[in-house]
């Protein structure tokens, strides 16, 4: 599989990858994706109730617990000046 990795919305790196984890700042696996075979891929997120079994499977010993959180929409989001 590709990947694509922005930075600032701007530049742009694409890489090959057969495993991917995508951590928060706090290094905390909040989304991953597995190419097993050629086209053949499992993604999950956290919010998945099989995330850390999957995890596990792969060898990444964390465990990580979702809680509900109250979310306000934003009227607009800017991004810049």
């Amino acid at each position: 599989m590709k990947l694509q990795i922005h930075r600032n919305m701007r530049d742009v790196l694409t890489v090959d990858a057969t495993r991917v984890v995508v951590e928060d700042a706090f290094g905390n696996p909040i989304a991953l994706a597995l190419e097993f075979a050629p086209g053949q891929i499992i993604a999950a997120t956290a919010d998945n109730p099989q995330f850390n079994a999957i995890l596990h499977n792969l060898g990444i010993n964390k465990v990580v617990a979702i809680e509900d959180a109250k979310l306000t929409p934003l009227d607009q989001v800017r991004f810049g000046n």
